[in-house]
């Protein structure tokens, strides 16, 4: 197996991982036993652990499983468990031309009530404290998902040597438009301070990704432009989210009604 052959092959074990994660998370036996193999051993035990404590968070998931057909969509639904994995990069030494062993980190978060209770926990206890917690609701899923979402693209842009916030610079600049974007120009758009924005510029220029020139319109100006290796990273992350983003994988699993509703919410 020669160089070329060993990258195809991790990346397809990339895409097999991801592959997984998303049938373990929405319940889909039919993704993950197409997975796996017909005599696989799954085990789970100590699965739900904490390796400095001990404290087992959930006993029921101490499971051995043998072969693909014993792997249950309801596994862990059956039992009131939402999960959410994330996959780290994993080191892998191949073996022979058909078999390699290697380590992945991923980390899952797994909760085990509802946390829409917590927020009519939230609502009864301030309600009782006569306050006003109609807007409760909103507040909290508007927040959450923000957070979940900036969460999700800051883990793919690190992968690339970005922040999310880098990307969104980036991206940015990579539309074309009728005249090059100023710094001010740039913090209008991204709706950032200026001053917040200087270092950012700085730092991505000096990583080589986008450079500065003198403003036709005005000399004491300067404009801003990815170079090659910007525009191409900026294509590369995105093919990366549009892949590996789970809030991208919820969503395509709306109705394009659904869908078109989500891009219209402000």
């Amino acid at each position: 197996m020669d160089n070329i052959e060993r990258l195809l092959a991790t990346d397809e074990i990339t895409q097999l991982k991801a592959r997984y994660f998303r049938g373990v998370d929405t319940c889909d036996g039919d993704l993950v036993r197409a997975i796996l193999a017909e005599d696989c051993v799954l085990d789970y035990m100590g699965c739900c652990t904490d390796p400095t404590t001990r404290r087992d968070f959930i006993p029921a998931m101490n499971v051995v499983l043998h072969g693909r057909s014993s792997w249950r969509s309801d596994g862990m639904s059956s039992r009131g468990i939402v999960s959410v994995h994330q996959g780290h990069n994993f080191e892998l030494e191949f073996t022979n031309n058909t078999t390699a062993k290697g380590t992945h980190p991923r980390r899952g978060l797994l909760m085990t009530h509802r946390p829409t209770d917590d927020v009519s926990n939230a609502m009864t206890f301030y309600a009782g404290l006569g306050l006003d917690v109609r807007y409760f609701p909103a507040v909290w899923h508007t927040f959450n998902v923000g957070h979940i979402l900036a969460t999700d693209l800051d883990r793919i842009c690190r992968h690339h040597g970005l922040s999310a916030a880098d990307f969104n610079l980036l991206g940015a600049l990579r539309i074309d438009r009728p005249q090059h974007l100023r710094p001010t120009d740039l913090a209008a758009t991204l709706q950032v301070e200026q001053a917040a924005l200087s270092a950012r510029i700085s730092r991505l220029e000096r990583d080589g990704l986008l450079v500065r020139s003198p403003s036709t319109g005005d000399r004491r100006a300067s404009t801003l432009h990815l170079t090659p290796q910007g525009a191409r990273l900026v294509e590369v992350v995105h093919s990366s989210v549009e892949r590996d983003s789970q809030f991208v994988r919820q969503f395509n699993r709306l109705s394009d009604e659904d869908q078109s509703a989500a891009g219209y919410a402000h």
